[in-house]
């Protein structure tokens, strides 16, 4: 029998689950409806995946009713967040509505929906025991309890260069915070001010096939602190159904919430990635 783990944190939750296992390079979603006990739900889903499953499945918590919160960077040092920086994830739903195609800075959600993401993160860290670190989370808030519920949780500083953009919006230097910790076993002192609007841009295509090139509105260009291209024109470029199909990574300052929306909202306007179909 597979074995089936979830955290303490995630134990007290008397809501339905929904079962997550990630098995080799494949992810198995089964939709749980209602409350079981540890046993018999671990016949469910080897019953209904019918795989030989050879790792541990994890649970969490799953709703329809939620907004996004989306993604979230701490710093946690002796076992309690110093700094956390709260953004907000853009999708692209004609293509994929759950891989993000931009995070940013800083989040337009209430001081309650941050508090309450937080104050879940520090629940997390403490049922774990995690010491000191970057943390780096996806969450959501529940549309009938109000409450925050995390969805996603890895003790890393994130993907698409966001702690070098969330250096460039509060001044925080997360190598700096791992490297005092780590090499010498000191506590940072950092002061984070946080400073403007700022989001990382991720350059992607719909459709599959051979690079001609990238353009980028000149209205765009002044604002861009960093570009990475990760695909060279005549290289494959896939559909943006995952991170891992990024062309490349712009990040970005605006002079505005509204001027960020904009240009986030409206991205296909302003980042072409023009592709020959194979």
């Amino acid at each position: 029998m597979t074995d089936i783990l979830y955290c303490p944190y995630l134990n007290k939750s008397k809501t339905p689950v929904g079962a997550l296992h990630v098995y080799e390079e494949a992810t198995i979603r089964l939709r749980i409806t209602k409350s079981y006990n540890i046993y018999d739900l671990k016949i469910i889903v080897e019953n209904d995946t019918k795989e030989v499953l050879r790792k541990p499945l994890y649970l969490i918590p799953e709703y329809d009713n939620f907004y996004n919160v989306c993604k979230q960077i701490c710093f946690v040092q002796n076992g309690k967040i110093i700094f956390a920086c709260l953004g907000d994830h853009h999708f692209d739903a004609s293509i994929n509505g759950l891989v993000p195609i931009s995070t940013t800075w800083p989040s337009m959600h209430s001081e309650e929906d941050i508090d309450s993401v937080i104050e879940q993160v520090q629940l997390f860290i403490t049922s774990v025991g995690f010491k000191t670190g970057c943390v780096n989370i996806e969450s959501r808030i529940n549309t009938i309890d109000g409450k925050a519920y995390l969805i996603d949780i890895g003790a890393r500083s994130g993907g698409n260069y966001t702690p070098f953009v969330i250096q460039y919006a509060t001044g925080f230097n997360f190598v700096e915070a791992m490297l005092d910790f780590s090499m010498e076993h000191t506590d940072t002192k950092q002061i984070p001010v946080y400073n403007g609007y700022y989001a990382y841009m991720v350059m992607h295509s719909k459709e599959a096939g051979i690079l001609k090139g990238i353009t980028i509105a000149e209205k765009l260009k002044s604002h861009i602190l960093e570009r990475h291209d990760y695909i060279k024109r005549g290289q494959n470029v896939r559909s943006f159904r995952g991170a891992n199909a990024a062309c490349g990574v712009l990040l970005v300052k605006f002079d505005s919430n509204e001027q960020m929306q904009d240009y986030v909202n409206h991205m296909n306007s302003y980042v072409k990635v023009c592709v020959l179909n194979i």
